[in-house]
């Protein structure tokens, strides 16, 4: 309201001194003084906005350099968490009702025997050479199944693995299981 009020008196005024102008000054002073006055406010305009730029640059670099995330951010980033382990759910539960087996429990729902340090050093194996998803080892079975999109073939998987890159053996469609 007193934005307004400020440019209705500002008018006003403009208008008042307007005849005065035009009858004391001649032709030449009054447009020396209407280009001082269109120069004076473009300037005055010009820096203000600049510091209004400025302003805002400081601000928001201020709210920028917070360490900490803001209590939205820490929300959204559990409910990522929460919906990726439903995902995995989903998948597992999918892959074994494919199969016709009951759902397994996962690594992190099986209860754990108490971990204490082996007494003698361990032995690592080294891990077998990778192979193909899709082929079987020695003395494989399949993990699950999957259709190729294309032709239709139903695909034996041999690992767990995801995402998992298949290719059909029927066609020679490749794609990623996820």
């Amino acid at each position: 309201m007193s934005w307004q009020l400020s440019v209705a008196i500002l008018f006003v005024v403009l208008i008042a001194i307007i005849p005065v102008a035009v009858y004391f000054l001649d032709p030449k002073s009054l447009l020396i003084l209407v280009t001082s006055y269109v120069i004076g406010w473009s300037v005055l305009i010009l820096i203000a906005l600049m510091g209004a730029f400025l302003l805002g640059l400081g601000v928001g670099h201020r709210a920028a350099s917070k360490s900490d995330f803001s209590p939205f951010e820490v929300e959204m980033l559990k409910m990522k968490e929460e919906i990726k382990a439903l995902k995995e759910l989903v998948q597992r539960h999918n892959i074994h009702h494919s199969e016709g087996q009951q759902p397994k429990p996962a690594e992190e729902d099986r209860p754990r025997p108490a971990e204490r340090p082996p007494e003698k050093p361990v032995m690592v194996e080294e891990e077998p050479e990778p192979r193909s998803p899709t082929a079987p080892g020695p003395e494989m079975t399949p993990v699950g199944k999957v259709r190729c999109s294309q032709c239709k073939t139903v695909i034996p998987l041999y690992s767990k693995k995801r995402p998992l890159e298949i290719k059909c053996t029927n066609c020679g469609k490749v794609g990623v299981l996820r």
